[in-house]
């Protein structure tokens, strides 16, 4: 992802379990139990994607790792939708992202972020799991959790909010948009409420 700023950001990205036991980077869980994901071609071309997007991910095929790098690729290269659709199609890891203070332009990541500090993203903020900080959120669009967003600070998204989890902080303040998550946050300033049952936005 495109960091203007992410401190205390250790030498790789730690990736745990769900009991929090040290796991390995690209693994997400399957009915089986965990399993690897094998980004060939013909893996792409089998999700059906759009032309344009297969068209970049074939230019661009050597270059990439694993599901995390290229979800960072995409959104380096402002292909935020397709980087969405990929995360869609593949579901979230157990990945966590840990760090001092985020603050970057998009950020697209398939597990779990925690900041001890802030967060800032100038456009859209989600994760395929859970979304805590010790202090603000804050994006310039969408935030969008497929569990728990969590702030002991303030959360603020400049378009909609939506968690399929819980959604806690001191105050949540949406501008224009609307909120979901599983249960009506009692601390809701503004922003419309349409329930539980939350999906990306459109």
């Amino acid at each position: 992802m495109p960091l203007v700023k992410a401190s205390g950001v250790g030498a790789a990205w730690q990736t745990v379990d769900d009991a929090g036991r040290p796991a390995v980077e690209g693994v997400r869980a399957c009915a089986a139990g965990d399993c690897f994901m094998d980004f060939t071609r013909n893996f792409i071309r089998a999700k059906s994607p759009c032309a344009d997007g297969l068209r970049w991910y074939l230019r661009h095929h050597d270059q990439l790792g694993g599901y995390q790098q290229i979800l960072d690729a995409l959104v380096e290269a402002g292909r935020i939708d397709d980087a969405c659709w990929l995360l869609d199609q593949l579901g979230p890891t157990n990945t966590l992202l840990e760090v001092d203070f985020l603050q970057a332009d998009a950020v697209v990541f398939a597990g779990t972020i925690r900041a001890r500090g802030g967060i800032e993203a100038s456009g859209l903020l989600r994760a395929g799991r859970s979304i805590f900080s010790d202090g603000g959120i804050v994006a310039g669009s969408d935030i969008v959790a497929g569990d728990e967003v969590r702030s002991r600070g303030a959360v603020r998204a400049s378009r909609d909010l939506a968690a399929k989890g819980g959604l806690r902080a001191r105050w949540i303040v949406v501008g224009g948009g609307i909120v979901s998550a599983s249960a009506r946050p009692c601390n809701l300033v503004s922003g419309s409420w349409c329930g539980a049952g939350a999906s990306r936005p459109a």
